[in-house]
Order: structure tokens, then C-alpha cells, then sequence
């Protein structure tokens, strides 16, 4: 009586596990047992690319030409994909996924055109998205200044973080146009020496998620915390420096040409745009001292000095007139009128 006691508890223990069992095997079995005695080719190998809030599974399925559908158990849920082939023999279907960011445990088996399912193979993977995303921090700018040795604006950047694959930094040339400049994580610094004045600049990292295994990325994930600088605009002229201020010809001939004279002309901290220097005749100016005089030149860039060549040619029949006169200096961007001159003084004899 104690033995066959012992045998009933023993049997309604084991009935009692099975029936309290009502997890995601039991949901595969139900699919399993429906083709009992036929045997369809499980998933061979899944390769795993992880996106932003996506999944793309390379499933690789066997040669059996009866395979129909795919489907993915998660918890309660089924995702059911047709099998269609490329090529026969061995094949790798694509198949790409919509999921929250989270950890998932899913269970892919292959059914047959008669309903009968494969063994189920076994998928761990964490989907990264908007909260991982939230994590991401861009690479920080520890200095952004003017450095006329280096003739441009220099960006220093801080450390690299975990995971990052590179830094973007985008800004307006001074010819209109976006350019984006790509700094590896072994670079600390750039120089941009064609930006616009008062214009933007962008700085945003990218990064890969953290992969597991033969895991790969199929798309770059970007920090929220993109980093806008502005470019410095020139004040005022003052800080264009000329090697004079006064140019003094002496005494020259009516109708004939002066001694040729030239001064430097450099910006100190500040990248002009359309630079215009202006005299009066019978003052001119040249860029190279032996052609082109006149009375107007421009520049796009004095980040190096210039050589100014000036000269005088009077044209007066007045006998010791002395003609002043002053070279003024404008530019594009500046924020206020401020003008820097060079003075003129020549006196006509006969």
C-alpha cells in the first residue's frame, strides 16, 4: 500500500510540472506536434545586424525545397516571414525587424508547405534605440580659437568615448558652401581656415552599439548633444595691422611717375572677407608693383601679409601744390564701419 502511495504522488508531481509549464516552449511544442513524424530542416545559422530600434536576421536555411515560412517566437508573440529562395541549395534570407530596445530571447523555426515545423533554434540579442541613443555624449571641444601662425580658426577636441566611431564638424565657407569635415578618434585638433564669419558650427559623434559575438551594425547612432559654436566676426578694422601709416613722396615731377612705394597689410586675429582698399588719383595701387595700378584692389584673404605697391603721378600744373590723400580699408564682415588708413603726401614741382 506504502509503494503504490509513493508511485501515485510521484506520477501526479510529475502531471502537476507539465500543466503549470505554460511558458514559450509549450507554445512551440503545440507547433511541433502538428507534424509528428516528419522532419523539416531547422534554421542552419543566423547572422545578427543590429539598428536603431531594428533587427536584421541572415537566417541560412537548408536545400529542402519544401520549406515555406519562418517564424519567430517571442514571449506571446509570432513573427511569420515567407521563405522565398535565390538560389538552390543552401540559402541566406533577410528578414529586418521593428523592435523596442530591450533584451529578447527568440525561438526561429522553419515550416513546410504542409504545416510541419523544425526544432527551434535558439537567438539571445539585445535591440539598442532611443534609450541607448540617450546615453551617447558628442566628443567636446576643449578650445576653439584664432591662431594667425596656423592662419585659421584651431578646434582642439577632449577624449574619446566608449564606442565611438567619429566625429562630424560642419560649418559655412566663406564661398556659401556646407563643409563637413570627418575627425578620426585619433585625432585631437583641426585647423578651418575658409569658414564664413558669425557662421555656425556643428559638432555631433556617431557610434556603434556594443556587438556581441559575429553581431554587426548596419546603422551609425548619433549623440543627442550636437555642440554649435559660432565663428568670431572682425570688429573693426584696428585689428589689421599695416607695416605704416604715413607715406611720404617727397618731391615728383608733374606728369611724371613717383618712386614706387609698398607697405604690408595683415589681419591679426580675424579672417576678412572681401577686403577693398581705396585711394584717390593721382594716387594708385598695385598687388605687384609692376602693372595693374589702380585705384581700387580687393582681397579674400589677408590671413598672410600682402605687399601693397602705391605711387603717385600728378597731373597738376599748380608748382608746389601738396596733394594728400588716405587709403582706406573695408571688409565684408565686419559689425561695424571702422576704417583703418594709410596717409598719402606728395608735393608736385616743375
Amino acid at each position: 500500500m506504502k509503494i503504490m502511495l509513493i508511485r501515485f504522488l510521484a506520477v501526479f508531481l510529475i502531471l502537476l510540472s507539465i500543466h503549470s509549464c505554460e511558458t514559450q516552449e509549450d507554445t512551440i511544442k503545440e507547433f511541433v506536434s502538428n507534424g509528428e513524424g516528419v522532419t523539416v530542416g531547422a534554421v542552419q545559422k543566423v547572422f545578427v545586424g543590429l539598428g536603431i530600434n531594428k533587427l536584421q536576421l541572415d537566417v541560412v536555411v537548408n536545400a529542402d525545397p519544401r520549406v515555406a515560412n519562418l517564424l519567430i517566437f517571442e514571449e506571446d508573440l509570432v513573427h511569420e516571414f515567407e521563405i522565398v529562395r535565390s538560389a538552390d541549395g543552401y540559402d541566406t534570407l533577410t528578414y529586418l525587424l521593428s523592435l523596442e530596445d530591450r533584451l529578447y530571447n527568440f525561438n526561429l523555426l522553419v515550416e513546410d508547405i504542409d504545416g510541419n515545423l523544425s526544432l527551434p533554434y535558439e537567438l539571445v540579442v539585445s535591440v539598442p534605440g532611443t534609450d541607448y541613443i540617450s546615453t551617447l555624449s558628442t566628443r567636446r571641444v576643449t578650445s576653439f580659437d584664432y591662431d594667425r601662425s596656423k592662419e585659421g580658426m584651431v578646434l582642439n577636441f577632449g577624449s574619446v568615448f566608449s564606442n565611438m566611431l567619429e566625429t562630424f564638424v560642419t560649418y559655412a565657407s566663406r564661398g556659401g558652401f556646407e563643409n563637413t569635415i570627418i575627425l578620426s578618434n585619433d585625432s585631437t585638433s583641426l585647423i578651418i581656415d575658409d569658414y564664413r564669419a558669425e557662421g555656425d558650427l556643428v559638432v555631433i559623434s556617431s557610434y556603434q552599439p556594443i556587438l556581441k559575438g559575429d553581431e554587426t551594425s548596419f546603422e551609425d547612432f548619433y549623440a543627442l548633444d550636437t555642440i554649435k559654436l559660432v565663428f568670431p566676426a572682425c570688429e573693426e578694422l584696428a585689428s589689421i595691422n599695416t607695416s605704416t601709416t604715413f607715406i611720404d613722396f617727397g618731391e615728383v615731377q608733374s606728369a611724371t611717375t613717383s618712386e614706387i612705394k609698398s607697405f604690408t597689410l595683415q589681419s591679426d586675429d580675424c579672417l576678412f572677407d572681401d577686403i577693398n582698399l581705396l585711394v584717390n588719383a593721382p594716387y594708385s595701387i598695385s598687388k605687384t608693383g609692376v602693372g595693374n595700378w589702380s585705384t581700387s584692389l580687393d582681397f579674400n584673404d589677408i590671413s598672410v601679409p600682402q605687399n601693397i605697391f602705391v605711387r603717385m603721378r600728378p597731373t597738376t600744373i599748380v608748382n608746389d601744390e601738396i596733394i594728400q590723400d588716405v587709403i582706406t580699408f573695408t571688409a565684408g564682415n565686419l559689425t561695424s564701419a571702422a576704417e583703418t588708413q594709410v596717409s598719402l603726401r606728395g608735393r608736385v614741382k616743375f
